[in-house]
């Protein structure tokens, strides 16, 4: 059986290491475009809300959460979750389960009872990953205007 990570809060100390793994992910086909969002919500984020997983000292996945209040008309506290990465050379063996569970205990712990993420429609194995934590689909439909 696999090494078991360990969950932390994430710190600025971890920013190189996100990035690192935001371009494996991606393979260089764009540019991080989490270092300015990924910084913002570890300074000024919950601690509880910003998550790492971390095998033998290695930063190896991340997930970032936020609470919103009133969103989009909602009167409720609303849960998002903002981004999940995990290295390549880690994925398929739970690490993502791990992140996502203890996420949402963290929200559950806020009073949030609603969590909602953005997924591209094409983007299958993330749908599968947010299936796997109880996500399903929602009643609410993005719209958007390309200026």
């Amino acid at each position: 059986m696999p090494d078991q990570p360990t969950i932390r809060p994430l710190s600025m100390k971890d920013l190189d290491d996100i990035i690192k793994i935001e371009k494996s992910i991606f393979k260089g086909r764009r540019k991080s475009l989490w270092e300015n969002g990924a910084r913002y919500y570890i300074e000024q984020g919950e601690a509880q809300l910003n998550l790492g997983a971390e095998l033998d000292g290695e930063l190896v996945g991340f997930i970032i959460g936020d609470i919103r209040q009133s969103e989009f008309g909602l009167e409720e506290k609303i849960g998002w979750v903002k981004v999940l990465g995990v290295a390549p050379a880690h994925q398929g063996v739970g690490i993502g389960g791990k992140l996502g569970f203890e996420l949402m205990e963290n929200f559950k712990r806020q009073g949030v009872k609603t969590v909602k993420t953005f997924v591209e429609w094409d983007s299958g194995d993330l749908i599968t990953y947010f299936k796997s934590v109880g996500f399903g689909r929602d009643s609410m439909i993005s719209l958007v205007k390309k200026l």
